[in-house]
């Protein structure tokens, strides 16, 4: 009876926890939708007033996007003090931190006159950003990323760290969406010789690798201290494409 008593109640922690879980991943989801479809309906108006001259009317419009902008960026700030499983996952604070950066900078542009056609790209990077972070809380991902392959077959046991709300295969996935984000705003701007963009996003690529780095490390802990095998691990790869130099890559099955 004291096991059956002790069994049940572990059962109930457990039954809590996951309602916690579940709970935060679908709250910073709306939160992350509420922000990328504020973001799209300001696309077509920041798109009418870029590289030209503005009218008074026109420049009044321009202020009252640019304070969108940071509108959403405001709510967006707010979300890692109400909800410290944001801050717990480093790759998920150094999504926001990218947000941050690149809504900062459209508000500020939308400011100037004229407002450069740079910022188009910049809002298509933070709704790519937004989209990656919804798809990599969907609670119908798979854990097969995290999971050991192998001939053994009969463990149960999930990711590591799955029962936190951000669990590393979501980092992982934003990790893998950041990437692609990244040799792309990579090739644009080298195709339109925009010297100070790939300045900046050299930057970005510097601290993307080092994410990655240590996203690899924690697997690697998580796994005993060994390195981590079976399909969908974190890998280092070579050099990227439209990249200057070395980085660390993640890949997946």
């Amino acid at each position: 009876a004291l096991r059956r008593a002790l069994r049940e109640a572990e059962q109930a922690d457990e039954d809590a926890a996951e309602r916690e879980r579940n709970r935060v991943q679908r709250e910073l989801r709306e939160a992350y939708r509420e922000a990328l479809d504020r973001l799209r309906a300001l696309v077509e108006p920041t798109s009418s007033l870029l590289d030209r001259p503005l009218s008074r009317r026109e420049r009044s419009e321009a202020r009252r996007v640019s304070g969108e902008h940071e509108s959403i960026a405001d709510a967006l700030r707010a979300l890692p003090q109400e909800y410290p499983a944001v801050s717990e996952a480093p790759v998920l604070e150094f999504a926001h931190r990218r947000l941050d950066t690149l809504l900062d900078g459209i508000a500020g542009a939308l400011r100037g006159s004229p407002i450069a056609g740079a910022v188009a790209m910049r809002q298509g990077q933070t709704i790519a950003l937004l989209e990656t972070l919804l798809e990599a809380l969907d609670p119908n991902n798979s854990s097969d990323d995290f999971e050991s392959g192998g001939s053994g077959g009969g463990g149960s046991g999930g990711a590591p760290g799955e029962d936190n709300p951000v669990p590393p295969l979501a980092e992982l996935l934003i990790l893998r969406g950041m990437q692609s984000q990244l040799a792309e705003a990579t090739r644009t701007a080298g195709d339109a010789g925009d010297g100070a963009s790939l300045d900046a996003l050299a930057d970005w690529q510097r601290e993307l690798g080092e994410q990655a780095r240590e996203l690899l490390e924690r697997a690697r802990e998580d796994a005993g201290g060994g390195p981590p095998s079976g399909p969908g691990q974190i890998k280092p790869l070579g050099e990227p494409e439209a990249s200057d130099g070395g980085t660390t890559s993640v890949e997946g099955a």
